[in-house]
């Protein structure tokens, strides 16, 4: 088990963390219709535990609408749900692919920047939560700390010197 206690601000990667992926083949992907928006249990059971003076926020990547593989609404019908059924405060999405350049994208930390000065957060009660290694390193890139969750499709992409979970349940506060 992992405290996590001193945070008071969680950003979550959306995909994997917070939602089921989905595996088109052998690749690791995001949902791109509603119906493939499907909220991980351990979430949902993360989630009523956290106390509610912690600030919850998700930042994820979310190319496909550059990439014209999803549309704005579906995105929009997603992250509604999480609106309505938890207490994040914001969500960010980054809708550029690599070749924009773009500062919010992951790994770099505009993202993380933008909610940190909006909220007026302090970084150092603050912690990212992913489940990839650009996850761990926009965390780095935005100076705040980061817990990896490990999972099948994932295992051995990051350090071990990054703090890592097989599982949501093993961070308590």
């Amino acid at each position: 088990m992992i405290s996590i206690s001193n945070y008071k601000n969680i950003f979550f990667d959306r995909d994997g963390i917070i939602n089921s992926v989905v595996m088109r083949g052998s690749v690791v992907g995001s949902p791109r219709c509603f119906e493939e928006f499907i909220i991980r249990s351990d979430f949902t059971a993360f989630h009523r535990r956290i106390p509610q003076d912690v600030n919850l926020f998700v930042i994820t990547n979310q190319p496909d609408l550059s990439r014209n593989l999803m549309k704005l609404k579906e995105l929009e019908a997603m992250h509604d749900v999480l609106m309505i059924d938890f207490r994040f405060k914001s969500i960010e999405y980054c809708p550029h692919d690599d070749k924009d350049c773009c500062l919010c994208r992951k790994p770099k930390p505009g993202m993380i920047d933008r909610l940190v000065c909006e909220f007026k957060l302090d970084k150092r009660q603050s912690l990212v939560i992913g489940d990839s290694i650009k996850d761990i390193d926009c965390a780095a890139n935005a100076g705040v700390d980061a817990i990896f969750v490990s999972t099948d499709y994932n295992r051995g992409s990051v350090s071990n010197q990054v703090l890592a979970v097989s599982q949501l349940n093993e961070l308590i506060f």
